[in-house]
């Protein structure tokens, strides 16, 4: 049975999967010959150290692009940047570190987001998307925006946070009530 359509798709949208590329797993060559001049098993055997130097491999295999490498992310303890404590710097990093999300803001050309959070609590992904925007403006120079369509949060002094902080059009009160033709 072929898949069904989205309505993305059928009206000529992309989905955001067709943005994200995901790198495929080379195997690291292994040894052609032990030290005595036999063949070894070819590797079929799987160390730990072996899918180290897997994930070492996919780290340093060019992007499908093939003009750029993969960032070397290693291990944090073994890098020799200094630790981000600043959520500002920690977000204009994120940002920097993935300029593919200049390429999301392009394809969605101008067009908003549209955001709806259920047990919305503090609006976490509503604060870093306005951090990410605000850093793809600076570092990139393309607009990414949103529109807040709704929330929803059962705890009252988390509903007067939202309220007051991110004033959403519509704020429900339990996400049990909806999904129905009403909620």
């Amino acid at each position: 049975m072929p898949p069904k359509k989205t309505a993305a798709a059928a009206s000529g949208q992309g989905t955001l999967s067709a943005f994200i590329k995901t790198p495929t797993k080379k195997k690291a060559p292994s040894a052609a010959a032990s030290t005595d001049g036999d063949e070894t098993d070819g590797g079929a055997s799987s160390t730990a150290a072996d899918d180290i130097e897997d994930d070492e491999a996919v780290e340093d295999a060019p992007a499908e692009d093939g003009d750029k490498k993969r960032k070397d992310r290693g291990r944090p303890e073994d890098s020799h940047l200094a630790p981000l404590s600043n959520i500002d710097e920690i977000f204009r990093d994120i940002v920097k570190s993935n300029p593919d999300l200049k390429d999301v803001a392009s394809a969605v050309d101008g067009r908003r987001l549209r955001v709806a959070t259920m047990c919305s609590g503090t609006e976490s992904p509503l604060l870093a998307m306005t951090m990410i925007s605000q850093h793809m403006q600076a570092l990139f120079g393309v607009t990414f925006t949103y529109d807040h369509v709704f929330s929803c949060e059962i705890e009252p002094f988390k509903q007067a946070y939202i309220e007051r902080n991110f004033r959403p059009p519509i704020l429900f009160r339990d996400v049990c009530e909806l999904g129905g033709e009403e909620a």
